[in-house]
């Protein structure tokens, strides 16, 4: 059995990051760690991929993020998008005209 979870989620505003928007020494360390031991470490925001750079730069080739509330994959690793589900264009084009 591992020393943590399999799997750690968490949010990414007001969570891992501090109110000035930064991320701890300490945080990032602890995501790295909770790697090291074989966790799988994910982060939830509704921020867009384009973000996740300045993620990346803080915490390292470590963790998982769904952004766009869940719209796309950012794998740390590999700093790139690897899975997206977004809405079709003409969907939302249709919801967007019924809820006028």
């Amino acid at each position: 059995m591992p020393d943590c979870p399999r799997v750690f989620a968490t949010d990414f505003d007001g969570t891992l990051l501090r109110s000035d928007g930064t991320l701890s020494s300490r945080t990032a360390s602890a995501i790295a760690a909770a790697e090291a031991a074989g966790c799988t470490v994910i982060v939830v925001t509704a921020r867009p991929p384009r973000w996740m750079k300045a993620f990346r730069a803080q915490v390292g080739a470590h963790g998982v993020v769904l952004c766009s509330n869940g719209a796309f994959v950012y794998d740390a690793h590999v700093d790139a998008v690897v899975e997206e589900r977004t809405i079709p264009g003409p969907v939302t084009l249709d919801v967007a005209s019924r809820l006028r």
